[in-house]
């Protein structure tokens, strides 16, 4: 039997597990059982209502499951934000893309208002510091699997 994974990073966590008959999905459920008597051991809460089930698959018919927390039924999402990564069903990143590009196009404009009378130095300087970092933030994770996104997304 395999076990849970549940890395814990500041305020975010993850549980995850490869499901692949309704046994593994009651596998999950068992996790997410185990999980809340572990909260309740350490004194700590999960927030069910922020809680939320992402399936990521290729297949055109998921196992389709219901998974619960304190008596609350987690939404099911097509995507979701993991620790700065919108993360789809499909692992495409084209979500994650879309919101950078956007992020970074809308911080352009505002420094092309602001700035537009400063030194090309100046100029650098602001695209170093508020744009480069939006734009290649987990670029590694998400990077390789866009390059049909990266002739769209222009900044």
């Amino acid at each position: 039997m395999r076990k849970m994974v549940s890395p814990v990073y500041a305020n975010d966590s993850l549980i995850y597990r490869n499901i692949t008959s309704p046994g593994d999905s009651a596998a999950l459920q068992h996790d997410l059982d185990a999980l809340q008597k572990w909260e309740s051991d350490w004194l700590m809460s999960f927030n069910e209502t922020k809680c939320q089930v992402l399936q990521v698959t290729n297949k055109r018919k998921p196992t389709p499951a219901s998974y619960s927390i304190h008596g609350h039924t987690l939404e099911t999402v097509n995507s979701a934000k993991y620790l700065g990564v919108h993360l789809d069903s499909r692992l495409s990143f084209n979500t994650h893309v879309d919101t950078i590009t956007k992020k970074a196009n809308s911080t352009k404009a505002f420094l092309s208002r602001n700035i537009s009378h400063c030194s090309q130095k100046v100029k650098e300087a602001a695209y170093t510091t508020f744009i480069r970092p939006t734009v290649e933030y987990a670029a590694s994770a998400w990077d390789t699997h866009t390059q049909r996104k990266a002739k769209e997304s222009r900044f």
